[in-house]
């Protein structure tokens, strides 16, 4: 799936260059269906993964557990509205660590594990500031962030990059000399695919074609199977969280006032996201660690 999204945004983006080149709010309504599902869904199924692990059982507890679950996220807000360098960075770190534990199917015992989790994770952040930097400038003046602080990024992810290409060579020698398995090899196909495209995509369009087809879609179909879930009943679980969340979007985009009306959506898609993404890695993680010692 992830393979023809690229495919199909491939060319949707070369016959619509002149409107999608530099146009992030044109990008906005090309993903805007994908980002709301699978995208924002695949973080709706907390509640229902909580209640199959036992963590709530009662109307109290279930009403503990949101509660806890809003106050991480509106901390998050918080923080990036008064300190958004430090929230920026949270955010980086968090997202490196949600993004290699989730999409890594390697099982922890093998060697290759740590290597593929921190090469999963470092893509989708290290790559585009790589090659994007301009775009992303712009991006991040949007969320708040200083420009020395983001020269600084820059510097790090510099360094940080070239490890990256040393770890994904190391990784795909072994894997391609050394296992010579399908597994190994759908890795390789996989990590390579992920890796172009952040290099060619510009970095709203490639961040939506992985969020949405690869690390949401694969969220949504794993917990669909760990929840013992139909299709239909998949949706059907997903839509009233979700729609809660966009209705919150739309209100935030619509009431708050922000310096730059027309980039306005950026920070709301981007905080919104961040804001999620604490609690809900934290209910990933848990929820994985109980499946591994079942």
């Amino acid at each position: 799936v992830f393979f023809i999204s690229i495919v199909s945004a491939l060319l949707f983006y070369v016959l619509f260059f002149d409107h999608l080149s530099n146009n992030h709010f044109n990008q906005f309504l090309f993903f805007l269906i994908p980002l709301i599902w699978p995208g924002i869904a695949h973080g709706s199924l907390d509640l229902l993964i909580a209640k199959k692990k036992k963590l709530i059982n009662d109307v109290k507890s279930t009403l503990l557990f949101i509660i806890l679950y809003v106050f991480l996220a509106s901390s998050i807000v918080l923080v990036w509205f008064f300190q958004p360098n430090v929230a920026i960075l949270l955010f980086l770190m968090i997202s490196i660590v949600h993004f290699g534990t989730s999409d890594t199917k390697t099982a922890q015992k093998k060697i290759i594990y740590l290597p593929e989790v921190i090469i999963r994770g470092l893509i989708p952040i290290c790559v585009p500031i790589y090659y994007f930097s301009t775009q992303i400038n712009l991006i991040f003046s949007k969320l708040f962030i200083t420009d020395s602080f983001y020269t600084n990024l820059v510097k790090l992810n510099e360094i940080i990059f070239f490890m990256l290409i040393f770890l994904i060579i190391f990784l795909l020698i072994f894997l391609l000399m050394f296992k010579r398995n399908k597994e190994a090899k759908m890795t390789s196909l996989e990590i390579i695919t992920i890796f172009l495209c952040f290099v060619y995509f510009e970095p709203l369009i490639s961040f939506c074609l992985y969020f949405c087809f690869m690390h949401s879609l694969r969220h949504l179909i794993d917990e669909k199977k760990n929840l013992g879930l139909s299709n239909k009943q998949l949706v059907l679980q997903t839509l009233p969280i979700t729609s809660v969340t966009i209705f919150a979007m739309i209100f935030c985009y619509f009431f708050i006032s922000f310096d730059d009306d027309y980039f306005k959506f950026l920070p709301i898609l981007f905080i919104s996201l961040a804001s999620l993404t604490v609690p809900h890695m934290l209910m990933v993680s848990w929820s994985k660690s109980t499946y591994r010692k079942n």
